[in-house]
């Protein structure tokens, strides 16, 4: 089967692919970390190279995107958090002060 998505857990070159216009789609666990995914189309790969050779966007939009893309990241462990809460467990169950 063709892997159909590029991944990174870069959230600095996520960002920068969707302020160049690419559609996120979705994320996964790989490990402790979270890769973001975007569908393997329209010269992503190509982009994620222009990326590391230094090309820019504006500062503003990379800025926004990073931030949206660390809440989306994130929102998983803020979830189960809530979750664990809802549930009665507290941070000194967990083994935290």
């Amino acid at each position: 089967m063709k892997n159909e998505t590029y991944r990174t857990s870069n959230l600095y070159e996520a960002a920068y692919l969707l302020c160049r216009g690419h559609n996120l789609g979705g994320k996964e666990k790989v490990g402790k970390r979270t890769a973001v995914l975007f569908p393997l189309k329209d010269g992503v790969q190509q982009a994620a190279l222009d990326y590391y050779a230094g090309a820019t966007v504006e500062a503003r939009m990379l800025a926004d995107k990073y931030r949206a893309l660390k809440d989306y990241v994130f929102s998983d462990i803020t979830e189960h958090k809530q979750e664990e809460d809802s549930h009665g467990i507290s941070d000194s169950k967990r083994g935290n002060p």
